[in-house]
């Protein structure tokens, strides 16, 4: 019975239910992704610019047309296997739009593509909801 009761609560509770209203008006709620590309390949050289600016280019641009940004970054990361510390420089692209089967799809297509052509054992991914207007 006390089971009962606290999933008649729950379901009625909207808090639960309901998505978190946007702070702003004409905002949507959103996923926001980020991806680290590692720029070393397997610690002995560094991606091009040009080989980078085309993988943007021939890769993430066709499947983002809406929009991305992308920054220089620095990272350090630990291999789990050898507790060696790796620092590199990294790419980071931050992706803002609504979620959807599609966009995730995309998203995992630019990892799979770095992977492949760069040779890398991993790409960082980094997501969270927030809300948007563009």
């Amino acid at each position: 019975m006390r089971w009962l009761a606290l999933a008649l609560v729950l379901a009625a509770t909207p808090a639960l239910a309901a998505e978190p209203a946007c702070p702003f008006p004409g905002q949507t709620p959103t996923l926001i992704t980020q991806l680290f590309f590692g720029q070393s390949i397997r610690g002995t050289r560094l991606i091009s610019h040009r080989s980078w600016e085309r993988f943007v280019a021939d890769t993430i641009t066709p499947a983002l047309p809406e929009g991305f940004t992308i920054t220089d970054g620095y990272g350090q990361w630990q291999d789990p296997a050898t507790k060696v510390i790796g620092r590199e420089p990294t790419e980071v692209l931050l992706v803002a739009a609504p979620d959807s089967p599609a966009l995730r799809a995309r998203l995992a297509s630019i990892v799979e593509a770095f992977r492949y052509r760069f040779d890398q054992r991993a790409v960082g991914i980094v997501t969270s909801t927030g809300c948007a207007l563009f």
